[in-house]
């Protein structure tokens, strides 16, 4: 199985420069209100709940953060 087949291609984001994971955050959220239409705020407190239960960074500069947020399957 590859990640292509859950996660959608166009939500993959690749060749980001953030230097912090606050600073990964805020330019997903971003990216991601302005795609689905929703309110960057709320994305990034998801994010960031989420990110509390334990991390979503994998290492050597490879992170997959995720939440579930209403009205993003």
């Amino acid at each position: 199985m590859k990640i292509s087949d859950i996660i959608p291609l166009k939500n993959i984001f690749l060749d980001i420069n953030a230097t912090s994971k606050k600073a990964l955050f805020k330019l997903i959220s971003k990216k991601i209100s302005i795609r689905f239409k929703i309110d960057q705020n709320e994305i990034l407190d998801n994010l960031n709940q989420r990110e509390k239960l334990g991390s979503t960074g994998i290492g050597n500069g490879i992170a997959i953060p995720h939440s579930k947020i209403k009205g993003i399957k």
